[in-house]
């Protein structure tokens, strides 16, 4: 096995991992051998509630955002090398960090009041009605979960009267890194308060409420590791 320097090896999606068995393996210097989770995608954000016009209806709510993709767990190696020489080598099987969460969707604005008007059984009788409220925001997504590090495992020994240092490998494998929760949407206006002469002045509608942060996902599991001369 040769790797030059400044070679790098990128085990593919389609692979579990990497395994190599070698008798004679020449390592050059800032060599890399990659694994990494795929980062989980972004939770698209909630729709806004529409805007009420003009018949004292509460706005409708926004919609929460969506969740994050969870982060794509990384890949294993093992290696059992045979070494003639060894520059620098680092192994990164870091988990796949978790997507943020969406954004909830803005609540909707409450109708405007009325003055008067007909109403069924009542008709002709003058009525009004008070402005709605503002709609919910949307709450926002839950943050993706990052992916577990890779499990690596190195085992070296010496080609003949060649020597190494072996803490010239180093391991990256931590988990990945937690997606964030997505912000809640913000509230939605109450509507307009109206003035009218004969059946009262109609107050303005009540704002909505903020929609709900999403939680923050949760971190992977960090892999485990063993890099040893033999």
């Amino acid at each position: 096995l040769i790797l030059g320097d400044s070679c790098t090896v990128i085990i593919p999606a389609t692979m579990d991992g990497w395994t190599v068995t070698t008798d004679d393996a020449t390592i050059g210097k800032n060599v890399k051998i990659i694994g990494e989770g795929t980062v989980g995608t972004a939770g698209t954000k909630g729709a806004d509630g529409a805007n009420v016009t003009g018949n004292c209806s509460p706005g409708p709510g926004g919609i929460a955002g969506n969740l994050g993709a969870n982060g794509g767990n990384a890949k294993n190696v093992d290696l059992t090398l045979k070494i003639r020489s060894l520059g620098t080598m680092i192994i990164n099987v870091t988990g796949g960090a978790g997507g943020n969460g969406g954004i909830g969707g803005k609540g909707g604005n409450g109708g405007a009041a009325v003055c008067s008007g007909t109403s069924g059984n009542l008709s002709g009788t003058l009525y009004g009605c008070e402005a709605g409220a503002g709609g919910k925001g949307g709450n926002g997504g839950i943050g993706g979960n990052g992916g577990a590090g890779g499990n690596v495992t190195v085992k070296c020994s010496k080609v003949g009267g060649s020597s190494f240092n072996i803490a010239n490998i180093t391991v990256l494998n931590g988990g990945g890194a937690a997606g964030t929760g997505g912000v809640g949407g913000a509230r939605g206006n109450g509507g307009q308060g109206k003035t009218c002469t004969l059946t009262g002045n109609k107050v303005p509608g009540a704002p909505g409420q903020n929609g709900v942060n999403g939680a923050n996902g949760t971190a992977g599991a960090a892999g485990t590791k063993s890099v040893v001369a033999l």
